[in-house]
């Protein structure tokens, strides 16, 4: 019974990995993660930023990490998002980036990413209350 959400699953994952392998940052992206995520979420020291630097992935990139007390802080943020955002996001907790619904989205999404040890990518806007 659970074959077809598998194989539904499994044919998502290669279209995402096959839009993926078309946009040389993203692929950029994917295979420094993969080389610090032997299992699961990777430490910050397997990750250098002059691989993400020679991408061209800090402008647009950000890294949070999760606190003791379960709150998410910036660790890093491109000058991109700070542009979008109008503040600076290195170091700031996720709730003094963003009002209280947005907030509360992201930290369910880091806290799903943190879990599953993945990355996220997204394109769009980002979002603020008044958007």
């Amino acid at each position: 019974m659970g074959r077809p959400a598998d194989e539904d699953l499994s044919r998502r994952a290669d279209t995402i990995l096959e839009r993926i392998s078309t946009k040389p940052s993203l692929a950029a992206l994917l295979s420094i993660w993969r080389s610090a995520a032997s299992s699961g979420m990777p430490k910050r020291s397997a990750i250098d930023p002059i691989d993400l630097a020679r991408a061209g992935l800090l402008p647009s990139l950000m890294v949070l990490g999760k606190e003791a007390d379960g709150r998410f802080r910036y660790r890093l943020a491109g000058e991109r998002l700070r542009q979008a955002m109008q503040i600076r996001m290195a170091v700031a907790f996720l709730e003094d980036v963003h009002p209280a619904p947005i907030e509360r989205f992201f930290h369910q999404r880091y806290l799903q990413n943190n879990d599953e040890g993945c990355v996220e990518y997204s394109a769009g806007g980002f979002l603020r209350i008044e958007d």
